[in-house]
């Protein structure tokens, strides 16, 4: 609800960055804490935190090479239809082999990639800014 005024006044990076970082203390907080409350906090949290990714990073494939924007998203979005198939397969893997607390340490570790990798938005920013530049 407040993703694009957040975006304008901070920028795409710091989005991705903030909200990776909200995901991930989410998730900490889940695995922190016994209590049913907390936990459906913690999940508040992840998914506040994720929301505003996902919008800039079909952004980000489209500014890339917008000649070729439709096969950049489709293959942006093939990518998070795996994912969406796959994470909770490999979560019950682990659960089941494991314990549950170490299956959700997973997502929780991929939240913090998401922090580190953030600046490579920037690429696809200044790939569409030398586009226009091109083109005027």
């Amino acid at each position: 609800m407040v993703g694009d005024r957040l975006t304008a006044t901070l920028g795409a990076v710091a989005i991705v960055r903030g909200g990776a970082l909200v995901a991930t203390a989410g998730l900490t907080l889940i695995l922190a804490t016994p209590w049913a409350g907390t936990g459906i906090a913690g999940f508040a949290l992840m998914g506040a935190g994720l929301s505003c990714i996902i919008p800039h990073v079909f952004g980000a494939a489209v500014e890339y090479d917008p000649r070729r924007a439709g096969r950049n998203l489709s293959f942006v979005s093939g990518m998070g239809q795996v994912g969406l198939l796959s994470g909770p397969v490999a979560i019950g893997a682990v659960a089941h082999t494991i314990d549950i607390a170490m299956a959700l340490v997973v997502p929780a570790v991929l939240c913090l990639g998401i922090a580190v990798v953030a600046p490579a938005l920037r690429g696809a920013v200044a790939t569409r800014n030398a586009s226009v530049d091109a083109t005027a």
